[in-house]
């Protein structure tokens, strides 16, 4: 996965977290398809769920200080976001951790990260272009 400018949100500390996060999943893919422990799967969804709390706390908080329309959308993709993590905790719990849950895990991550920066968080951007704060944060 690679960071791409349409991704951008217009807050610098929102961007350079997407950009972290988009290296965490190129990261995790390659662990994910080259095989991984059940340890380590573990790790990577803890430090995900750790991730994704409060990158989500600071987002949601950006898109209502700046009064952006997708702000429930987007709080409402972070819960389902968070539900699926923790299905996908449950599944390796219960299953143990087999390729396939491994390989699900990472196609839904990728795909998920992607369609909700572009479709989602993008929608910020115009809002702090209005505002006339582009780059600052709240």
């Amino acid at each position: 996965m690679t960071w791409l400018l349409a991704y951008a949100t217009g807050v610098e500390r929102i961007d350079a977290q997407h950009k972290a996060l988009v290296q965490m999943v190129d990261d995790y893919r390659i662990a994910l398809t080259d095989g991984c422990t059940a340890d380590a799967f573990t790790l990577m969804l803890d430090s995900l769920d750790e991730y994704a709390r409060a990158h989500f706390a600071f987002e949601e908080t950006c898109m209502e200080r700046y009064r952006c329309p997708v702000a429930p959308m987007n709080a409402a993709a972070h819960r389902r976001f968070t539900a699926t993590l923790q299905m996908f905790r449950d599944r390796a719990r219960t299953m143990g951790v087999e390729r396939q849950i491994a390989r699900d895990f990472a196609a839904f991550l990728e795909y998920w990260v992607t369609t909700h920066l572009l479709m989602i968080d993008t929608g910020l951007l115009p809002c702090v272009e209005t505002a006339g704060r582009k780059q600052e944060s709240p």
